[in-house]
């Protein structure tokens, strides 16, 4: 999940550089440097990550080698549990409920 308001770590987080884009330790991003451990573990096609649209370029631009389709746009803003709730079902109907 990549989105948010950018509330939490105010002032250096912002609505147009949320949490996911801070940089601690090199020039990676927190999203970036997640995306690189999941490749670790799980195939390209596999990994998906659910935002909104307003978020989207920022997703693009943090994660240039993931393919549009698996960037999930959620309808609307509502929260973590609505958010993995609507990743779930939307990869359920992509690959089928065994995988």
């Amino acid at each position: 999940m990549a989105g948010g308001q950018g509330e939490r770590f105010w002032p250096i987080t912002h609505k147009k550089f949320p949490k996911y884009r801070l940089r601690f330790e090199g020039k990676k991003s927190l999203l970036a440097k997640t995306y690189e451990r999941l490749l670790r573990v799980y195939p390209k096609n596999h990994i998906h990550v659910v935002t909104t649209q307003p978020h989207l370029e920022f997703i693009r631009a943090e994660i240039p080698a993931l393919k549009l389709q698996n960037i999930l746009i959620e309808p609307f803003r509502n929260n973590t549990a609505a958010a993995i709730y609507f990743s779930c079902e939307t990869i359920a109907k992509k690959f089928g409920q065994d995988e």
